[in-house]
């Protein structure tokens, strides 16, 4: 999966974009290397950083089957279909 800060251009005075392109973890991957507390089958190779004390819009869509993105902890779940763009708003109040 991929996600993409479009804010960041305002933000910066420099002509870059914030894009990131995330993979799972190979189980073998996991048992190689010893990594207690990542959790099978959830876990990227880059984990996603949300800004706090800010509002932010989610908009997910998929391009070949239903996706489901949730974190529990905010109380949201979104699903991305094909064909069509959903939308998820949400203020983080503490970092954490």
């Amino acid at each position: 999966w991929s996600y993409e800060i479009s804010d960041y251009k305002t933000c910066t005075n420099e002509n870059k974009s914030l894009k990131f392109s995330c993979y799972l973890l190979t189980n073998d991957f996991l048992k190689d290397c010893n990594n207690l507390g990542f959790f099978r089958l959830l876990e990227t190779n880059k984990r996603i950083f949300l800004p706090s004390n800010t509002h932010i819009r989610l908009l997910v869509t998929a391009i070949d089957v239903l996706h489901s993105w949730t974190i529990p902890s905010f109380g949201i779940k979104i699903d991305a279909c094909p064909g069509r763009l959903n939308q998820a708003n949400l203020f983080i109040k503490r970092f954490g």
